[in-house]
């Protein structure tokens, strides 16, 4: 029997004192917050990549057993002051298309 991964999608915004900065840059942070609180099995078993780039942010696929975590992760990079950038979740779905209505809605 096959295992069904059921992801869900985190639409990130970030907001940067300095300027620009890189998505890469952006997900590495999260992953070492991801590793530093709650370990490398649990940072592979959660899936977490970027799915697409947008206009005011970044959307994140995540494995939904793990997004209580990965919000977490996230939390703690936000308000790191050093970073020189916060990172605001706007929403989360099942689906990409239904999370974009929903934060593009709200603007």
């Amino acid at each position: 029997m096959l295992k069904v991964f059921r992801k869900r999608y985190l639409y990130l915004a970030i907001r940067s004192r300095n300027g620009e900065i890189s998505d890469e840059e952006v997900i590495k942070e999260i992953n070492n917050s991801f590793l530093n609180f709650f370990g490398f099995i649990n940072l592979k078993l959660s899936r977490l990549k970027i799915e697409e780039k947008r206009e005011r942010g970044l959307i994140l696929s995540v494995d939904h057993k793990f997004l209580k975590e990965t919000i977490a992760a996230i939390t703690f990079v936000g308000r790191a002051e050093r970073k020189g950038f916060v990172i605001d979740v706007l929403g989360i779905s099942g689906t990409i298309k239904s999370l974009i209505n929903k934060v593009e809605s709200e603007i």
